[in-house]
């Protein structure tokens, strides 16, 4: 099983935050938006989490969506490894805060199994 994707080398970094966005393709969810951009590369997949101010007005609570985002994606990286070679930004909205856990888990695996971000 490959290594837990929320560790910081996993991170994207600001750059690579703003390829993501401007270039990769947007994928609706009732919880968050999901930014995805394929690389070239065998590397393994690099997630970045936002939470924006505009959406979530104080730090704790974008804080907490972060928190949430990474506890599901490292959730689903335990279960399925995600493909290689891939950049992803989750941003958040702010029904990820009001749901349960085990609901926003499965809302996330059928998001990226469908797009296939995670194998089955």
């Amino acid at each position: 099983m490959s290594a837990d994707i929320a560790t910081k080398a996993q991170r994207l970094d600001t750059q690579g935050v703003a390829r993501v966005m401007s270039q990769g393709r947007a994928i609706q969810s009732g919880s968050f938006l999901l930014k995805l951009l394929k690389n070239s590369s065998t590397e393994p997949s690099k997630v970045a989490y936002v939470a924006p101010k505009k959406l979530f007005k104080t730090a704790v609570v974008r804080n907490k969506a972060k928190r949430t985002g990474r506890a599901l994606v490292t959730a689903l990286q335990r279960k399925k490894p995600f493909e290689k070679g891939l950049s992803i930004a989750f941003l958040f909205r702010p029904p990820i805060i009001q749901r349960d856990f085990a609901d926003l888990l499965e809302e996330m695996e059928q998001v990226l199994t469908k797009n296939g971000i995670i194998t089955v």
